[in-house]
C-alpha cells in the first residue's frame, strides 16, 4: 500500500502538485473526512499550514469541504482530480502555445521595421540589470508588472525590495507570475505584492513599468546576464497582453 502511494505521488508531483500537496492530499483521500488539525499528526506539519494547503487544494478542485464548523475536508476520488490535473496541463501548453505564436508574429513585424526605430539597449551585466529594474520603478506611477523565475523572486528579496515598497506606498501596483513553489515565496514579497503561480517552469522573464518601459533578461549563465531594454511601444504591448492572458487564465 504504501508504495503504490508513493508510485501515486510521483505522478501526482509530475502533473503539478507539489510534494506537499501530494503528501497531504493523499493522506486526505487515504484516511477520509478530516480537519487541518487532524490531518497535521499524519504529516508532521504545523496546524495553520496545513490549512493553507488545503485552501490551495480545495481553490483547485481538489479537495471540498463537508463541514464548516469544525471545517472538515474530504478529497475528491482520485480519477476526477487525475482529470482536473490534466485539463490543468491542457490550459497551460495551450498558453505556451498562445504565447509563442504571439511572440513570432511580433519578431516578424520587427524584423521588417527600420532598426533605428526600434530603441532597444542591450545590458549587459547582473549589476546594471538591477540598477535599470530599480530606476523602471523608482519611476512606476501606477503598475509594474513581473514574469519571472525562481532567480528573479531571490533578486526582489536582495536588490529590490526597498523600491517595491516605497512604488506600493505611493499607490503603485506590483503583480508578479512566477513559477516559484508559493511556500518559497519570501513573506517580504507576499507582502508588497499581487502574486500568481503558473504550475510550468518560466523560461520567458521580463518586466513592465506603465506599458511604458521594459526589460527582457535573455540569458543567464553562472553570473552572465544579457538583457534587453526597451520603450518601443509595440512590443510593450504585445509582450502585455501576453501578461494579462496568463494573468487572467491562472486566476
Amino acid at each position: 500500500m504504501i508504495k503504490d502511494l508513493l508510485d501515486i505521488s510521483e505522478y501526482l508531483t509530475k502533473l503539478g502538485l507539489s510534494k506537499k500537496e501530494t503528501e497531504i492530499y493523499l493522506s486526505l483521500l487515504s484516511t477520509g473526512p478530516k480537519t487541518g488539525m487532524e490531518l497535521s499528526k499524519y504529516t508532521k506539519d504545523p496546524a495553520p499550514f496545513v490549512y493553507r494547503v488545503l485552501k490551495r487544494l480545495e481553490n483547485r478542485k481538489l479537495v471540498f469541504r463537508i463541514s464548516e464548523n469544525p471545517m472538515i475536508f474530504k478529497a475528491y476520488p482520485l480519477d476526477i482530480v487525475l482529470s482536473q490535473l490534466l485539463s490543468e496541463k491542457e490550459r497551460e501548453f495551450k498558453l505556451l502555445l498562445s504565447a509563442k505564436d504571439t511572440i513570432l508574429q511580433l519578431y516578424e513585424l520587427q524584423r521588417n521595421k527600420v532598426a533605428g526605430n526600434l530603441d532597444f539597449v542591450v545590458i549587459n551585466g547582473i549589476t546594471n540589470m538591477i540598477y535599470i529594474i530599480g530606476k523602471m520603478i523608482e519611476r512606476a506611477n501606477y503598475e509594474v508588472r513581473n514574469m519571472i523565475s525562481h532567480e528573479g523572486i531571490e533578486r526582489i528579496k536582495c536588490w529590490h525590495i526597498l523600491e517595491y515598497e516605497r512604488a506600493v506606498s505611493r499607490g503603485v501596483k506590483v503583480k508578479i507570475i512566477t513559477s516559484v513553489d508559493p511556500l518559497k515565496v519570501p513573506t517580504e514579497i507576499l507582502k508588497i505584492s499581487d502574486l500568481r503561480f503558473l504550475k510550468i517552469p518560466i523560461d520567458a522573464r521580463f518586466v513592465i513599468s506603465d506599458d511604458r518601459e521594459l526589460v527582457i533578461i535573455t540569458t543567464h549563465e553562472k553570473n552572465e546576464v544579457v538583457s534587453i531594454y526597451s520603450k518601443n511601444k509595440s512590443l510593450i504591448k504585445t509582450l502585455t497582453e501576453v501578461y494579462d492572458f496568463i494573468w487572467n487564465l491562472i486566476a
